[in-house]
């Protein structure tokens, strides 16, 4: 599910500066495959790799210059 809004005409817009997106499962295979599919055209801040909590996790940026965060819970 992804939830957003737009900005209220009292708040000043900034396009993507104030977010991140962040997708979250436990299937590591789908979610390499996300991320490969957001990086193309962008460009990678992390690659996915496994995160000092035990998960496996992932920055990029899309080529529309959206920042995202993939994070594949541990097993166990």
């Amino acid at each position: 599910m992804l939830l957003g809004a737009d900005t209220p005409k009292h708040m000043e817009y900034s396009a993507t500066s104030n977010i991140s997106i962040s997708l979250s499962s436990d299937n590591e295979s789908e979610f390499r495959s996300y991320f490969e599919n957001l990086s193309a055209g962008g460009s990678d801040v992390m690659r996915m790799d496994k995160a000092p909590w035990g998960d496996i996790f992932g920055m990029c940026i899309d080529k529309y210059g959206v920042p995202w965060l993939v994070n594949v819970s541990a097993q166990g």
